[in-house]
């Protein structure tokens, strides 16, 4: 039995109306998209773009080659007034496995960035600000040179590009109180909590000053639960996102997740429709990140 639905303040059911729209047009509308897919891996891509232009962006697309098929990850910016700064990138792939509508993952995570994105684009920071939609996260292009973040975190390093640190949305949709769901590895599991009704943010051990700083940073502006875990790169699938590139380039990296495959049955399969998100608990998390990011680079809400 689903858990009932949070109370939600007038921001938060506004972010959730929008969440809903956007998971539904990525994952019921547009559905599987990859590179099987292309049709409608371009279809999200322009679904991205359009989001980002209606809210005021002005988007510039990365385009790359892997084989004889083109890519693009997609960014906006605001620029900050400390040019001196280091800049914060939150990003999230748009791509899903194969066969899959990829509801949570990972039309949770883009759904959750253009919220995030939205809420400064009339803002004038400190700190410059990039929003990246990225192509290619999932398999056969998973922890290789043709992942979108690979490619844009390696021509951020060939600028050297400074950046304090770097935020991946991935599967973020899924949120519950039962005690049988949620797993971890075995060397992390003894510590963290045995419900899965929380956020999570996952780091190898050179980010933990940057996740550190982000979860306090959101446990000070939101009373949805979060854990945070700083795992040695020895254990197994540590890395299983965007915040992977980042690491291979020397930056700080993290990603924010609900803990996919070892909380969420339907990772992976035809059956991770968008009926499955808890879209009330995510926007109240999601209103909590953007309450994070406007701390990061010292903008207000617009």
């Amino acid at each position: 039995m689903p858990d009932p639905p949070p109370v939600l303040t007038d921001d938060e059911s506004d972010v959730a109306e929008r969440l809903s729209a956007d998971v539904d047009m990525l994952a019921t509308q547009i559905g599987d998209r990859n590179v099987v897919r292309n049709e409608a891996l371009t279809a999200a891509r322009r679904y991205v773009e359009q989001r980002f232009d209606a809210m005021g962006y002005a988007c510039a697309a990365q385009l790359y080659q892997v084989g004889d098929d083109e890519f693009a990850n997609i960014e906006v910016e605001r620029a900050g007034r400390r040019r001196d700064a280091q800049m914060v990138i939150v990003g999230a792939h748009y791509d899903t496995e194969r066969g899959v509508p990829g509801a949570n993952d990972n039309a949770t995570g883009i759904a959750g960035l253009l919220a995030i994105a939205g809420a400064f684009a009339e803002s004038d920071p400190q700190v410059t600000v990039r929003f990246v939609a990225f192509a290619n996260e999932e398999r056969p292009y998973f922890q290789t040179e043709g992942m979108g973040s690979w490619v844009y975190a390696a021509r951020c390093r060939e600028r050297d590009e400074q950046i304090a640190g770097m935020i991946a949305l991935d599967t973020v949709g899924y949120y519950t109180s039962r005690r049988d769901v949620q797993r971890y590895p075995p060397v992390v599991g003894w510590s963290h909590p045995r419900v899965g009704n929380y956020m999570g943010l996952l780091s190898n051990w050179r980010s933990r000053g940057w996740t550190r700083r982000v979860h306090g940073l959101f446990r000070a502006h939101s009373e949805f639960p979060s854990d945070r875990v700083i795992i040695p790169c020895v254990v197994p699938r540590i890395g299983w996102s965007d915040d992977w590139s980042f690491w291979r380039f020397g930056y700080r990296a993290l990603c924010v997740t609900d803990t996919a495959f070892l909380r969420y049955r339907y990772y992976h399969t035809i059956e991770d429709t968008a009926d499955k998100i808890d879209i009330p608990r995510m926007a109240q998390m999601i209103v909590g990140l953007r309450r994070v990011v406007a701390e990061l680079i010292g903008a207000s809400i617009s």
